[in-house]
């Protein structure tokens, strides 16, 4: 229930109230709010508790900063993949971040290919090479799963 709607229940819309008045029942209102937010929570969310050594806690703090993740978040990305039998890797916000922005150029070089091609404005060698070059990006970005960050940085500053 919303504040205006509680207003609109206890009539308090209909006649003058001091401030003090309003500021009671807004703190009445707050308290069933929760009380009902609590409810709700309870009945979709569970907490789990752990308890780890410092030594443990410092490797999930390290693994979960470096995935940019917070070491909960983490912690319940690792269990589920578990579960799953699946392998979770993380990158960097920068690297997820290139990856979309790729995906775009791709997107719109493939729109520029296919109306140059409409109107007969692009020549056959200038599209393959357009395509090459997204090929040789898209083989980069494919190499960040199966390869280390290290590895990766030393082929950008390569040039590879």
């Amino acid at each position: 229930m919303k504040w205006t709607q509680y207003l609109e229940q206890s009539g308090l819309l209909e006649r003058e109230h001091s401030q003090a008045d309003i500021d009671a029942l807004h703190t009445q209102f707050r308290r069933e709010y929760q009380k009902q937010y609590k409810q709700r929570r309870k009945q979709k969310v569970k907490q789990v508790s752990v308890c780890l050594p410092i030594a443990e806690h410092k490797c999930l703090s390290l693994e979960a900063e470096q995935a940019g993740l917070s070491v909960p978040q983490y912690l319940r990305i690792a269990a589920l993949a578990q579960a799953d039998n699946t392998v979770v890797q993380y990158y960097p916000e920068e690297i997820r971040q290139l990856a979309v922005q790729v995906k775009r150029i791709g997107s719109n070089i493939n729109t520029l290919c296919k109306k140059g091609h409409a109107f007969h404005f692009l020549q056959a060698g200038e599209v393959q090479h357009l395509q090459d070059s997204l090929q040789r990006i898209e083989l980069l970005l494919q190499g960040f799963s199966t390869t280390s960050l290290v590895e990766k940085e030393e082929a950008i500053k390569a040039g590879i």
